[in-house]
């Protein structure tokens, strides 16, 4: 199911840069610096917040191996909530983002 709801915020994340930007090849050097850049970027041995944003991306979600074993989890206020939980929640908001946002590229005001 994370597999399949990463698929979909990325899809919709790239239609709306379509929507948005003129050149194709924006659209392409965004979609592959989100997927793909990411897994360059080092683990910090001293900054818990830039691993939490990293374990985020795209590349690192669908790490499975990561997903069942790791121990991380994000505090928000006086919840803590575990990381599955935390990828779907923040990948639910960037679709949905997403997705009005595209409409909004693509609906042309007369």
């Amino acid at each position: 199911a994370i597999l399949l709801l990463t698929g979909i915020v990325i899809t919709l994340f790239l239609l709306f840069c379509s929507a948005r930007f003129r050149s194709s090849l924006a659209t392409l050097a965004i979609g592959m610096t989100v997927l793909i850049g990411p897994a360059f970027f080092p683990m910090s041995k001293n900054s818990g917040l830039w691993n939490n944003i990293n374990y985020l991306f795209p590349v690192r979600a669908v790490d499975f191996k990561k997903i069942l074993g790791s121990y991380v989890s994000y505090r928000v206020g006086d919840w803590v909530i575990p990381y599955v939980e935390m990828v779907v929640l923040v990948y639910t908001a960037i679709g949905i983002a997403a997705l009005i946002s595209t409409r909004k590229g693509f609906v042309k005001v007369r």
